[in-house]
């Protein structure tokens, strides 16, 4: 007996029924593995124009078929657009560290260097890229940060307030948007009993501090601007001069207008983003979507399983978290056992989530790609890319 054959109507009303009966009226953009790479143990993937271009660790780079070294130094960082690696050595029985700054190409020629001396028990400056390529060297417990051109040319060094004491209490944040415009958050004083202690700065085309905007805060913990300039600064303040904290959430325009009055959480989220004009908050168990006015509209939509976030990025049509369970602390750093990417669709306010790993991995670590809808995702030495499209 032949089979029988359904027609074109008949599929149609069958796949009509299945999306129905699911609860949705469209397919979901879930992300789709499309390779898998090695890399050898602990070791770091560079990734580039959405491509793995090689890897690093602390004694070495692998890049474009080129092993470069830097005797008696330790790799810290490496960044690939421009091409800077940062490392340091140790001097003087370990009392003095000196932090090296190179600009190279891939086969180890330098176009660039420079370096930092500092005390063992000073911290390293944090390092940001633009995106223009303009590098910044930020010292939160200066509360200073200086600029380098994409060919390491030094345009400025600059200092936020008139105290700049040495204290690691103090704090400095910094976020860019799409159209380039760049803010600071710092801490006039490393006092963690006062308020308006928080300042925002919108650099000035030249990376100079520009005007600043005074923010009822104690501590800054994150912080991100939009596309259309809105600023969004987490932090801690005060509570009757003492040393307990409230967490508070700031919306403010760039000339600090307030775009909703501060909003109080039970805790610090582990990151937060803007999308469009809403903003994004991760939690551990949650995340949140304010929406700002004099009314904000604020909605929680608790994640779907058990596990804890690692990292995240969102694309027009998701939120992508790479998230873990059974987080374990060793001397080494942080394990994760059961790894699963978890999606938020923005459409349908639904989730997927897909496990990618059961065994335990030292080393997790999501990559953004060039392109919107690609990243990289890499669990000790497997790499894996995806795309959402």
């Amino acid at each position: 007996m032949s089979p029988r054959i359904m027609n074109t109507r008949t599929i149609a009303y069958f796949w009509l029924v299945y999306f129905l009966l699911l609860g949705h009226s469209f397919p979901q953009t879930v992300p789709m593995k499309q390779s898998v790479m090695e890399i050898p143990k602990q070791t770091i993937a560079l990734v580039n124009d959405d491509s793995l271009i090689g890897y690093w660790n602390n004694d070495e780079i692998v890049i474009g078929g080129n092993t470069i070294q830097f005797p008696n130094e330790k790799i810290i960082n490496v960044f690939t657009s421009p091409l800077l690696i940062v490392s340091y050595q140790t001097m003087n029985s370990g009392k003095i560290n000196i932090v090296h700054y190179r600009i190279i190409k891939s086969d180890g020629a330098v176009i660039n260097q420079w370096s930092r001396e500092l005390s063992a028990d000073r911290g390293i400056p944090f390092t940001f890229i633009d995106r223009e390529k303009n590098i910044f060297l930020l010292t939160p417990e200066t509360q200073s940060y200086q600029c380098y051109s994409p060919s390491g040319r030094i345009i400025g060094n600059y200092q936020l307030f008139d105290e700049n004491d040495w204290n690691h209490e103090k704090s400095l944040l910094i976020s860019q948007n799409i159209q380039g415009d760049i803010v600071l958050a710092g801490m006039a004083t490393p006092t963690l009993t006062g308020s308006n202690n928080v300042f925002l700065f919108m650099l000035n085309d030249d990376l100079s501090p520009g005007h600043n905007i005074a923010v009822d805060l104690t501590i800054p913990y994150l912080l991100d601007i939009s596309t259309t300039g809105n600023i969004a600064v987490f932090g801690t303040r005060s509570i009757a001069g003492g040393y307990e904290q409230e967490p508070l959430l700031y919306l403010l325009t760039q000339e600090g207008q307030p775009l909703t009055a501060p909003l109080g959480f039970p805790t610090v989220p582990k990151a937060l983003k803007w999308f469009d004009n809403q903003l994004v908050m991760l939690s551990d168990d949650k995340l949140t979507f304010i929406n700002p006015g004099q009314t904000p509209e604020i909605t929680s939509v608790d994640l779907p399983t058990k596990v804890l976030p690692i990292d995240w990025i969102i694309t027009d049509k998701n939120i992508i978290i790479i998230a873990g369970r059974n987080i374990q602390y060793e001397p080494e750093g942080f394990t994760y056992q059961q790894l699963k990417l978890v999606t938020y669709h923005f459409a349908s306010n639904t989730f997927d989530s897909q496990t990618i790993s059961r065994a335990r991995h030292r080393k997790t670590i999501l990559i953004p790609g060039k392109s919107p809808d690609r990243f990289f995702l890499q669990f000790d030495s497997r790499i894996l890319e995806y795309r959402t499209e």
